[in-house]
Formats: structure tokens, sequence, C-alpha cells
């Protein structure tokens, strides 16, 4: 026989696991978690290279990202400015395209009374990155406020 001998295989069984489609669920799952994790990061590595803000993929279930006046008087310490845009009816949770929420732009910001502030009104999911960052830029006087209001972290 030329070419060598042809192996002949069983027939492929067509009765599917009972398993199967869960897993193939599973991975759509994960794999549309990746792509949005992919997605973020790619925003945010944009953002540190070239400063400008690529905003995010409308998505559903995500929240409208925060007004840059919000961020900015967040930074700049400015609490009147704060206090306006509150009395608004804006979300004080609100994130930019990089995750950060005011409370973070007050900490970067040295701003410790806008930090008080903020304490007041945003929720705790957000305390943990403003303990880092104060601890990172050595704003001692920002983790005495956050320290003061928040013990159960330290």
């Amino acid at each position: 026989m030329r070419g060598g001998s042809r192996l002949r295989s069983k027939p492929f069984d067509m009765n599917p696991d009972p398993f199967a489609e869960d897993v193939i669920q599973s991975n759509q799952g994960l794999n549309a978690a990746i792509r949005q994790a992919n997605d973020r990061e790619r925003r945010a590595v944009h953002h540190l290279i070239t400063g400008e803000r690529v905003p995010p993929q409308s998505a559903p279930d995500r929240e409208p990202p925060a007004p840059a006046d919000w961020l900015e008087a967040a930074r700049s310490g400015d609490i009147g400015k704060l206090q306006q845009l509150l009395d608004s009816n804006l979300n004080p949770n609100a994130v930019d395209v990089i995750g950060e929420s005011a409370l973070h732009k007050a900490v970067r910001g040295n701003q410790p009374e806008a930090v008080r502030m903020l304490l007041a009104v945003t929720n705790k999911d957000h305390i943990w990155m403003a303990i880092h960052l104060a601890q990172h830029y050595h704003h001692s006087e920002v983790l005495s406020v956050l320290q003061e209001e928040h013990p159960e972290y330290f």
C-alpha cells in the first residue's frame, strides 16, 4: 500500500457531555470579564502615557465617569465647589477612567479638609486606596484625617 497505512478511527460520539454546556458558558463569562479588564487597563495605560483621557465604552451597567470639575475641585481642595456639586445630586462615588474617585484626588492633592468632607459622603470601597495613596505620597496630615475618621482601617 503506497503512502503508508491509513488508520481508521471510531466515529465521534455525538452524545454531549452533560457538563460541557456549563463549561462553555463559564468560559464565555470569563472571556467577557477578561476583555473588560483589558479594556480598563488599556485606557489607564493610555492616560498615564499621553495624559489624554480615553472615555470608557458605554455599557448599560457602568456609571458615567465623574465630571472633571468635581475631580478638580477635590484635587485643589475647593470645599465650596465640592459642596455645590454635592447639592446638585452628583454621585460622590463616581470615578474617572482610571478608577480614581474624588477622595483619591483629594488625597493626591494633599487636601485634608476636602478628604474629611469626602469621607462623610463616599462609600467605604474607596478608603483603602486613599490610605495607600496617602502613605505613598507621605501626606501625613491627610493620613491623620483618614485615621481619625476611620480608625478601624488602621
